[in-house]
């Protein structure tokens, strides 16, 4: 668990527990052992979870909705569809959001619609103190080497495991090296330049706009921080399916929108002379 799942945790247990995750483990439970068409009980049947892992779930959720300002179904699948075991992401997204439905209905979470595209997710109970873990947070010490293929986001699966038929080991000695060049945050670029939306499609309902502008709020936040408080950053790194590496920075990284990659560069220069 993370520091602020933990958290939950401890709050739940000193409150003698929470009806509403008792009744949330039942209805999985139940759920799990039910019959529906061939694939979808084979797809339950890989997962295979104890009453603990099914808590441990539930708390993970809970926790993200307590903790996310404005949550949306599609993030919250997102978030957490790597806490199950499945091989293929589909089969883990479908997993999840049968569960997250299950935990509304024990009257956990609430879940609504918009008019526009999007489902929102709120807690029906609220905790407060809960420490803030940061999900996309950028990495400003030296990430310690990577020393096993499970360290690496599942492993082999980021050569696609059995959906590519590639469940060999793959080479870490790459992905270290990518994690370990230092990068600084371009402060005039930053100080200079806003942030904008690459297509007018991405503010043009109440909810797109709403979800811009926490994007550039958070943006700006971490940018500011980087800039006080450190003169290099270090981006992690992973395969995709097709065995190319793709930085994992979400706000802070060198694969992204144009204005993604001037803002970061180089942290170790040299000056050219004119010779």
């Amino acid at each position: 668990m993370r520091d602020d799942e933990k958290y939950v945790h401890k709050m739940i247990q000193e409150a003698g527990g929470i009806s509403q995750i008792d009744d949330a483990v039942v209805l999985i439970q139940d759920y799990l052992i039910g019959s529906y068409y061939a694939s979808k009980d084979q797809r339950l049947m890989d997962w295979n979870p104890t009453s603990k892992d099914i808590y441990n779930l539930i708390v993970s959720v809970f926790t993200v909705t307590l903790t996310t300002e404005y949550l949306t179904y599609q993030a919250l699948m997102g978030m957490l569809n790597s806490k199950l075991p499945h091989s293929d992401v589909i089969d883990r997204v479908k997993t999840l959001a049968e569960v997250v439905a299950l935990i509304h209905k024990a009257g956990l979470i609430e879940i609504k619609g918009t008019q526009g595209e999007y489902f929102m997710i709120t807690p029906c109970l609220l905790l407060e103190g809960i420490p803030f873990v940061d999900n996309h947070a950028t990495v400003y010490d030296r990430p310690q080497p990577v020393e096993s293929n499970r360290d690496v986001d599942q492993g082999s699966m980021l050569l696609g495991g059995k959906l590519n038929h590639y469940e060999d080991d793959i080479c870490l000695d790459h992905i270290n090296r990518m994690n370990s060049i230092p990068m600084a945050l371009n402060k005039e670029f930053l100080l200079k330049y806003p942030e904008e939306p690459k297509k007018e499609t991405a503010t043009d309902t109440p909810e797109k706009l709403q979800l811009w502008e926490k994007y550039i709020s958070d943006g700006k936040k971490r940018y500011a921080h980087a800039l006080v408080t450190v003169d290099r950053v270090y981006l992690n790194h992973k395969y995709c399916t097709r065995g190319r590496t793709y930085a994992v920075g979400y706000y802070i990284s060198t694969q992204g929108s144009s204005y993604k990659k001037a803002s970061i560069q180089l942290a170790n220069k040299e000056y050219l002379n004119e010779k």
